[in-house]
């Protein structure tokens, strides 16, 4: 009954990250129109989100119930892991920031744009401090899609280790210092290709 439990769980948990990543498409198809209705493409971005919680939440039931996972099951996503890799991050020659990685439904690229990176640096600037901060805090007070927010965060935290996580979905600076975009894109410059 378990693994039964476990099963739908897993696919449940497939079919929010299937859904996400159909908003996803929707999003990107409607922000590349001529007729581009902004506050729909912000209810989309937000249906995003609220799948990726979702997702998460089933994820989080299935990780306290670890010990009912068949280790067949464990072994095959960790396989999978490792061979597909950690996501990649790299500086394109426009100056964009990309990100590259295999999701639920295959290779994926996420791009920010320079503007967007500054935009993003300098909110998270004003969350520098012990406290620390979370993506809806950051969201908050920005008007961008919020997957261009976890790719800055991914960047910052798992490819450069400029802020850490204390704390599933809280964050805080690695170094009691702001960050400086233009040191960062130097930095990925340097490191070169994908």
């Amino acid at each position: 009954m378990a693994n039964e439990m476990n099963s739908s769980l897993e696919k449940a948990a497939l079919t929010a990250a299937q859904v996400r990543e159909e908003l996803f498409a929707a999003g990107q198809a409607a922000l590349q129109s001529d007729d581009v209705d902004l506050d729909t493409v912000d209810e989309v971005f937000s249906a995003i989100k609220e799948a990726e919680v979702l997702r998460r939440h089933i994820s989080d039931i299935l990780d306290r119930g670890t010990q009912l996972v068949p280790v067949s099951l464990k072994q095959r996503a960790v396989r999978k892991r490792e061979k597909q890799g950690p996501p990649k991050y790299y500086l394109r020659d426009d100056g964009a920031i990309v990100r590259t990685g295999f999701g639920s439904t295959g290779k994926y690229e996420h791009v920010v744009k320079e503007n967007d990176f500054y935009t993003i640096i300098g909110v998270l600037n004003g969350f520098a401090g012990p406290q620390g901060f979370s993506i809806d805090d950051v969201l908050k007070k920005l008007r961008l899609p919020s997957y261009l927010t976890y790719t800055v965060v991914g960047l910052l935290k798992d490819h450069l280790g400029l802020i850490d996580s204390p704390k599933r979905g809280q964050y805080k600076f690695h170094e009691d210092k702001l960050l400086e975009p233009a040191s960062i894109i130097e930095r990925l410059r340097n490191e070169g290709g994908q």
